[in-house]
């Protein structure tokens, strides 16, 4: 909000919202995460929907857009839409894993969000919300044709994003 309204008093700025960010390290928290989670066995999946992006690209855009002329504009930093599905795949395929993931139906989902709720109540700590789990079956799709059209910039395949972070992820013996 405090960037837009410098953006009404004359501060060239610009915003950009990159969907799930994609790159190694810190493979205990955040997206990269995913690759932990994956490489210790993560078995079930949902077809729930996102965008998703390599670290690479987003820094990428935002130095063309700084070098630009635009301002007061707000674009979305997105590879493309695929399903928690289809990432945990490529994840298990680029990691040398066997794909023996499984699509779990929302009603399993709800029930682990409940028992969670009350064994949470006990211990402190929660690991799925009732919000967690309505959000992975949602679809969330997004466009990147203002950036490409603002820039002329081609993404990296996600597939080849996925492939060079799981060779960082092996480098550091995870």
């Amino acid at each position: 909000m405090e960037v837009w309204r410098g953006m009404e008093e004359g501060l060239e700025a610009l915003i950009v919202n990159p969907t799930i960010i994609l790159g190694p390290g810190f493979w205990d928290r955040g997206s990269s995460s995913i690759f932990t989670r994956v490489d210790r066995g993560l078995r079930f999946a949902t077809p729930g929907v996102t965008g998703y992006v390599g670290v690479h690209d987003v820094v990428s855009a935002m130095i063309q857009l700084m070098d630009s002329d635009i301002f007061g504009q707000r674009f979305i930093i997105n590879e493309g839409n695929y399903s928690y599905y289809e990432i945990f795949g490529m994840i298990a395929r680029a990691l040398g894993k066997p794909r023996k993931i499984r699509m779990i139906p929302l009603s399993t989902l709800r029930l682990m969000a409940r028992l969670d709720a009350f064994w949470g109540y006990f211990t402190g700590t929660r690991h799925i919300t009732s919000e967690q789990a309505r959000a992975a079956y949602s679809q969330v799709l997004f466009s990147n044709q203002k950036i490409r059209d603002a820039t002329g910039m081609e993404f990296t395949p996600i597939s080849d994003v996925i492939s060079e972070v799981a060779g960082f992820y092996r480098k550091d013996d995870k």
